[in-house]
């Protein structure tokens, strides 16, 4: 079962330190914490001092097309939001947590 479990499951991706940067902003501009609003891109950009806006903007298209955040057009203003993809990677990569770890606890609870 493991082994099929191992051949089945995405492997995950290597988040490059411009793609942390992003994820961190993106943590800091949405409060909530809840990734269901969509933020102007300029708004985590304020938490990135160390990046261009041409290496802010490439990273942004990169995460979008890897499907770590959505992105919408409205009349000229960029918005971006963080996906579910998102949350898990960065808690497995850089919190060290795990969410099947989590879903288990919490369907022990729920017992």
């Amino acid at each position: 079962m493991d082994e099929h479990h191992a051949i089945l499951a995405p492997r995950p991706k290597t988040l490059t330190d411009a793609e942390l940067h992003v994820f961190v902003a993106i943590a800091y501009a949405d409060q909530e914490g809840l990734g269901d609003k969509f933020l102007d891109i300029e708004d985590p950009a304020e938490y990135i001092p160390v990046m261009s806006v041409e290496e802010m903007d490439a990273t942004t298209s990169d995460l979008v097309i890897n499907g770590f955040i959505n992105e919408r057009d409205i009349i000229g203003s960029r918005n971006i939001r963080a996906t579910q993809l998102l949350f898990e990677t960065f808690d497995a990569q850089v919190m060290g947590w795990s969410t099947d770890a989590d879903a288990v606890k919490l369907a022990k609870l729920m017992l």
